[in-house]
C-alpha cells in the first residue's frame, strides 16, 4: 500500500506485516494524492502540494522514473529525455500550478488524470508524459484539500479514444469526455446546494451536501479493473456517490433491450427517460437478489 501523508515521502507499507518497507522521497511537501498503474503493478503515482505528479518504479533503488511537466505537449522521445532507450529525468517540472489531489489511470494504464487546486484536469500520455492539453473548462471546482476522487469509464463501456472521466464537482458529478474536455452531462441529486459561506481569503463556500467519494459498481462484481472502478468487464454497472448530507446516491444506466428503440451512447450511459419504470425494475430486481431488500432511486 502507498500512503500519502503530511510527510513528503511517500511510505509502501506491507499490509501482512504492518511496516513500512520503502520510503520514496522528492515532493517538496505533503502527498495529497497516490495511484498505481493498472497496467503494471511496480509503477506508482504521487500527486503533492508542491504541485508535482511523479511517477516511480518501486524496483528501482531511486524509485523515481519521471515528473510529468504541464509545458510538455510533446513526450519523452521528442523533447530529448528518451534516447537510446534510456530515460534522462527532469530536474525541475510541474503539473500544476497548485497542490495536486486528485490522480488516476485510465482502466487501460495508457493515460493519467490529474486535478489540482488550480481547477485544472490533465490528462497525460502515460507512455511518454505528454500533455494532452485536454480542456475542461472553467467549471471546475476542486477547493478541497482532502483527496479527490475521480475516475473514468471502465474498459468495454465506450469505444477507444471516447473514455468519460467522472469527477465530482461539488453537489453534482460531471460526466465529461475524457479527451477534448466537452461536458456530456451533469448527474444532480436533491437537497440544498450552498449552506453558506466559510470565512476565508477566497471565501470558499461550505457545500452542505458535496459529494465526498465516487465509485463505479460493475454488475457481476468482478473483473480486471482496479481502484475505484471494479467490475470494469460486467456491464451495466452503477455509481454510487458519498455526499456530506449523509446520503449515498445510486446512479444507474440504462439497459439495452430487443424491444427497445436504438439509443445514443449518451442516453445508453446514463439512462433513456423512455421505458425508465421498466429498467428500474429490472435493476431493482438484481439488487434485491443481492442485498435481500429494495433500493429507491433518487
Amino acid at each position: 500500500m502507498a500512503c500519502g501523508t503530511q510527510h513528503p515521502a511517500v511510505r509502501l507499507v506491507d499490509l501482512h506485516s504492518g511496516s513500512s518497507i520503502q520510503s520514496l522521497t522528492g515532493h517538496g511537501g505533503a502527498v495529497l494524492a497516490t495511484a498505481w498503474s493498472p497496467r503494471h503493478e511496480y509503477v506508482l503515482a504521487t500527486g503533492s502540494i508542491d504541485g508535482t505528479v511523479r511517477i516511480w518504479d518501486i524496483r528501482r533503488a531511486g524509485a523515481q522514473i519521471g515528473m510529468l511537466d504541464r509545458e510538455d505537449s510533446l513526450g519523452l522521445y521528442y523533447n530529448g529525455l528518451l534516447s537510446d532507450g534510456k530515460v534522462r529525468t527532469r530536474a525541475s517540472a510541474k503539473a500544476h500550478d497548485a497542490p495536486v489531489n486528485g490522480l488516476t489511470w485510465t482502466d487501460d494504464g495508457g493515460y493519467i488524470i490529474s486535478a489540482s487546486h488550480d481547477s485544472r484536469i490533465r490528462v497525460w500520455d502515460a507512455a511518454t508524459g505528454r500533455n494532452t492539453l485536454a480542456s475542461f473548462g472553467p467549471g471546475i471546482r476542486n477547493t478541497q484539500l482532502a483527496s479527490v476522487t475521480m475516475f473514468t469509464s471502465p474498459v468495454g463501456l465506450t469505444h477507444p479514444g471516447r473514455e468519460y472521466l467522472f469527477w465530482p464537482n461539488e453537489s453534482e458529478i460531471l460526466v465529461c469526455d475524457l479527451h477534448n474536455g466537452d461536458i456530456i452531462t451533469k448527474l444532480r441529486g436533491t437537497g440544498a446546494a450552498v449552506a453558506g459561506v466559510r470565512g476565508s481569503k477566497k471565501s470558499e463556500r461550505s457545500v452542505r451536501n458535496r459529494v465526498s467519494s465516487i465509485v463505479w459498481r460493475g454488475a457481476g462484481g468482478t473483473g480486471g479493473s482496479s481502484g475505484v472502478v471494479m467490475g470494469g468487464a460486467n456491464m451495466p454497472g452503477a455509481i454510487f456517490s458519498a455526499h456530506l448530507d449523509g446520503q449515498i446516491r445510486a446512479w444507474t444506466p440504462g439497459l439495452e433491450g430487443p424491444d427497445e428503440d436504438d439509443v445514443d451512447e449518451e442516453d445508453f450511459m446514463l439512462g433513456a427517460r423512455d421505458g425508465k419504470a421498466r429498467k428500474r425494475k429490472a435493476l431493482d430486481d438484481v439488487y434485491k437478489s443481492l442485498i435481500g431488500q429494495k433500493i429507491t432511486f433518487t
